[in-house]
């Protein structure tokens, strides 16, 4: 009678089986949630220092790699990113790397704050927030690599220590390819 019960295990049921686990695998990689279209050029966005004074634009880091991290005192993730950050500027800065982090706190009271309380010396700016919104940065940390035409190519957000040597991949890259063409037209 029990054996009656049971139901037979067939093609179908497999393909299932194998879709969840499949599933399953893919949502547990920490894969980063990275983006890899081309980006059109981005505009000449303004950074304010945390007191709010005009500070600096992204022209004036033309010919550098440039990765604009977004952060907040309250994020998590960002607590545990910024120091990697802070590592990977020192390590790459002396071949044209820059970061810039973007701060999100709604006072860049809390920003100097975290800082002071961290030991992090990395440079922090603010944006406008129109300029913010043209950036679609929806989630934090959000950490945009651009190249040295101004243009997007790599977006990654969220956290992972994985997101961090990606990142360092990419720069080196970006940067080996920056070296190879001025020694080509040094040559």
């Amino acid at each position: 009678m029990l054996a009656s019960r049971i139901v037979p295990y067939d093609e179908s049921m497999k393909r299932v089986l194998i879709l969840v686990v499949l599933g399953l695998l893919l949502t547990n990689t920490g894969v980063p949630e990275e983006t890899e279209r081309r980006f059109p050029r981005l505009p000449n966005f303004l950074f304010s220092d945390l007191d709010g004074q005009p500070s600096v634009d992204l022209e004036h880091f033309a010919g550098c790699a440039v990765l604009l991290s977004f952060w907040a005192s309250w994020c998590g993730p960002c607590r545990y990113e910024m120091p990697e950050l802070e590592r990977l500027q020192r390590e790459l800065e002396h071949r044209g790397f820059v970061l810039l982090t973007i701060n999100m706190d709604r006072s860049a009271t809390y920003a100097r704050k975290f800082l002071e309380q961290t030991g992090i010396d990395v440079p922090v700016y603010r944006m406008e927030l129109e300029d913010l919104q043209k950036l679609e940065v929806g989630s934090l940390p959000t950490n945009i690599l651009i190249d040295s035409d101004r243009r997007p190519v790599r977006v990654f957000q969220g956290y992972s220590a994985r997101n961090v040597e990606d990142l360092r991949r990419h720069i080196e890259e970006m940067l080996n390819v920056g070296e190879a063409d001025r020694e080509e037209v040094a040559g």
